[in-house]
């Protein structure tokens, strides 16, 4: 059985700013500013008993999970557009800054009891095992992004689209828990950590586009670099616990395929391989252990998922009635990837 309460309350302030100028009929700059500042508070309490199907109690659990924290968060964008004096041909490029503050302020407690139970052996001992900590968490990132685009008509029916994108998130994380059972309230070393981050993200590719009588179809590659570089201490300024350099390298191909069969009817499909990363969060090597039911402990050695997607629809439209009929059919397959770190 079952019983929880969750209450959630955040405030906000938010300024946005875009400037859009054309410079002339082949120039154009635009600019974009996005800001928030805020906070939020959580309480969560959550009561579980657990029976066999005698009905005879083995578990209890009580979980009284308090936050609070406050964020700022800023982006700033330029974007640049050049049309050439040749139709078709088309050059964009785009610069981005984005920077995160979140400071946070957690109290976690839980209870948990299990008791022996006639005629059953569950092998999860016997006895309480209680949980009363301060979690204090400072985490800031900064990221820098670019991107090029270049598009080049072949001829009346064949483009070229090539493209690089690069982008560079800088992240610290710092992160202290005390024990709230005792009276100097302690840091808890192995909960506790600090840790700095680089990741670097790069991909150049290429497609070529045919489009020819509502025919438009696109095949395409781009070689994928992600690297993630990461130093893990107990506290700031301590000494160095672990250390995690991790290129990956990936050959991504796509294909796309858009029909239009007239009278408002469309025929559309795609197919495209993309790979995930492991989360940082999952590569430390650090517990959690804010659920005592459901302890994590990141493992340094994961390797990224590579995804293989498809996906293949029909669409109708009727502007007469308003009548949409939008059916489609997709396909996901994922795979641990094995051969692509260095």
């Amino acid at each position: 059985s079952d019983s929880s309460f969750n209450r959630n309350y955040a405030q906000n302030h938010r300024i946005s700013l875009r400037v859009e100028k054309q410079l002339d009929s082949l120039n154009t700059v635009i600019f974009n500013v996005n800001s928030k500042i805020g906070n939020k508070s959580q309480t969560a309490t959550n009561d579980k008993q657990f029976d066999n199907v005698q009905g005879e109690n083995f578990r209890d659990q009580n979980l009284n999970n308090n936050y609070n924290g406050q964020n700022f968060i800023f982006s700033g964008a330029l974007i640049y557009r050049h049309k050439f004096m040749k139709k078709g041909r088309n050059f964009a490029w785009s610069g981005t800054f984005n920077k995160n503050n979140n400071d946070q302020n957690a109290l976690q407690k839980s209870s948990l009891d299990q008791f022996s139970v006639v005629g059953d052996n569950f092998p999860l001992g016997i006895g309480s095992f209680n949980i009363n900590q301060n979690v204090l968490a400072l985490n800031e990132s900064q990221e820098l992004k670019t991107s090029v685009l270049f598009i080049e008509p072949l001829s009346k029916k064949f483009s070229l689209e090539t493209f690089y994108n690069f982008s560079n998130l800088a992240q610290n994380v710092n992160r202290d828990v005390f024990d709230q059972f005792s009276d100097n309230k302690p840091r808890v070393d192995s909960l506790s950590r600090y840790y700095e981050n680089d990741i670097q993200f790069q991909r150049l590719g290429a497609s070529i586009r045919y489009s020819f009588k509502g025919f438009n179809v696109a095949v395409g590659a781009a070689a994928q670099q992600y690297g993630i570089n990461g130093k893990f201490f107990n506290l700031k300024g301590g000494a160095l616990q672990t250390e995690l350099n991790k290129p990956y390298f990936n050959v991504l191909p796509n294909l796309s395929i858009n029909y239009d069969l007239k009278n408002n009817r469309f025929i559309f499909g795609n197919y495209s391989v993309g790979v995930s990363a492991p989360k940082l969060r999952d590569l430390q090597p650090f517990t959690d252990n804010s659920n005592p039911l459901y302890v994590r402990l990141g493992n340094p050695n994961l390797t990224p998922t590579t995804s293989h997607s498809s996906m293949i629809g029909f669409g109708l439209f009727n502007s007469v009635s308003f009548i949409n009929i939008w059916t489609n059919l997709s396909f996901n397959y994922y795979q641990k990837d094995r051969k692509s770190t260095r």
